[in-house]
């Protein structure tokens, strides 16, 4: 599979089959490595083009080591990462998951047959109720729930806590998962997209504004790229349970993470991740599409989003091209299915509802992902993860790679979606009343205006008779006077 980002494209392949999923991409540059944030993870937009060479990143204030914070990611594909966090006065932990697909923090504030515990607000003394009330929906699930205030801390930053936004959630549909060990969502979006509006302000807004980290974080999601034996996570009938390693690094990046050239796309938007798409190819062939449809009507990156979700069209073309060449890199096990034999899903899906395309958690499974918020871009390098890459440097098994960047011949901006132009039916049934409210005040108007016009033409029509028959009368009065001349 080809994987592309603009600059340059990044090729990522694949045995056997290949996607080419091709991104914008800005000067490129190589990431050098600096003291960063590593957090222990748990799983349960004009564009100019160029290959990225050495950019420093920032070191950051606070001595947190890196060393000890790696390969602590675990839990089960497809449930979701997580990161634990301290929350409210006591602290009172939590696992969170880890979405880059939204902007709330929200954790659960009442008991729910799929969760060990919750978040008490009437037992931290440094809580706050906005009096808000805040509901979001995602692309499966929902909850609801009040806003308020607390102070925070996560793992691996030592002391530095702030106060942050927090979501009380009290109601939730098909949102929480069982087994999958987290408590609540860290959404990483941007201001935009939170509810219930922009005026909330997001989690790594408050972190970078109240402390001194620099504004960029990185993932790395092994996948189901590695297994283990671990007893904590149980086992199924046909033997131990896969788990996910992997960091996440905040403030900077992490160069043992990652080998090869950082290659970055630039954010076409800052509310959801959102970049562009180039190309699809299956081996070396493209799915021949239009690269507006890639993109209809954007394209995220979303770790909150178990599979690679396309556009209905774009999904069809990917399917028909894969057919039985898939590779273990985009098949996941189904959790969910009762019969005790080993069962998997094909981890590439259409998008409903007018989603866009998402690159979720199958392909960024094989990367290295940072999210440059600081200089507005998104990179990509082939990770280190277990499985996917020996300590040689020599990457083994099914791990996308990316093995060169070349240049493509267009303008990559041409190929993001003019959502102006999109259809939005509530905005449409909206201009449809209002269009109808003005039809009816404008009949009485209207009629109004006719009925003078002809009432007016009608007292005219009379006026000229009158006077015509009145110089009817005086000329023939004129022409029956005797004549008084001699």
């Amino acid at each position: 599979m080809h994987f592309s980002l603009p600059t340059s494209r990044i090729v990522v392949v694949v045995p056997a089959a290949a996607i080419c999923i091709v991104c914008v991409l800005i000067e490129t540059c190589t990431a050098a490595r600096s003291h960063v944030y590593t957090i222990p993870l748990r799983k349960g937009k004009e564009t100019s083009f160029a290959e990225t060479v050495g950019e420093p990143v920032r070191t950051n204030q606070v001595n947190v080591s890196v060393e000890e914070q790696k390969n602590n990611i675990r839990g089960r594909p497809g449930l979701g990462y997580y990161i634990e966090v301290d929350i409210g006065t006591p602290p009172q932990k939590l696992n969170v998951l880890i979405d880059t697909g939204s902007s709330n923090f929200a954790v659960a504030a009442s008991s729910h047959n799929a969760i060990s515990t919750y978040y008490r607000r009437n037992e931290s003394s440094t809580y706050e109720d906005q009096g808000t009330y805040v509901k979001v929906p995602y692309t499966q699930g929902e909850w609801s729930g009040d806003l308020g205030q607390d102070l925070v801390q996560i793992a691996s930053l030592g002391n530095q806590s702030f106060q942050a936004n927090i979501a009380a959630i009290t109601e939730s549909k098909m949102f929480f998962l069982n087994d999958s060990r987290w408590q609540g969502i860290l959404g990483l979006g941007y201001a935009e997209i939170a509810r219930p509006d922009s005026s909330v302000e997001p989690f790594f807004d408050s972190l970078t504004s109240q402390t001194s980290i620099q504004d960029i974080f990185a993932l790395q999601m092994c996948g189901a790229l590695a297994s283990t034996n671990d007893t904590n996570l149980g086992s199924s009938a046909d033997g131990p349970v896969e788990e996910v390693i992997g960091s996440m690094n905040i403030g900077g990046l992490d160069a043992s993470l990652y080998h090869g050239t950082m290659q970055y796309a630039p954010l076409r938007d800052e509310w959801f991740y959102e970049v562009i798409m180039t190309d699809i190819r299956v081996g070396n062939d493209s799915l021949g599409l239009d690269c507006k449809e890639y993109n209809f009507d954007k394209t995220i990156v979303d770790s909150g989003t178990t599979n690679l979700r396309l556009p209905v069209r774009v999904f069809e073309a990917i399917t028909n091209a894969i057919k039985a060449h898939t590779t273990k890199q985009y098949l996941r096990r189904d959790y969910d299915h009762e019969d005790k034999k080993n069962c998997f899903k094909f981890a590439i899906a259409p998008s409903t509802n007018h989603a866009g395309a998402v690159i979720g958690a199958v392909i960024m499974e094989g990367f290295y992902v940072v999210f440059d918020r600081e200089n507005k871009r998104v990179g990509f390098a082939r990770s280190t993860c277990p499985g996917a890459c020996e300590k040689t440097g020599t990457c083994v098994g099914n791990s996308p790679l990316i093995t060169e960047a070349f240049n493509i011949d267009f303008d990559a901006s041409d190929c993001g979606y003019d959502r102006s132009t999109s259809y939005d039916p509530a905005l449409t049934i909206t201009a449809y009343v209002l269009a109808a409210i003005c039809l009816v005040c404008l009949i009485p108007v209207i009629v109004f205006a006719l009925t003078h016009q002809i009432n007016k033409r009608c007292k005219g029509r009379r006026g000229r008779g009158v006077v015509n028959h009145h110089r009817l009368d005086q000329e023939g009065l004129a022409e029956n006077e005797p004549n008084s001349d001699p």
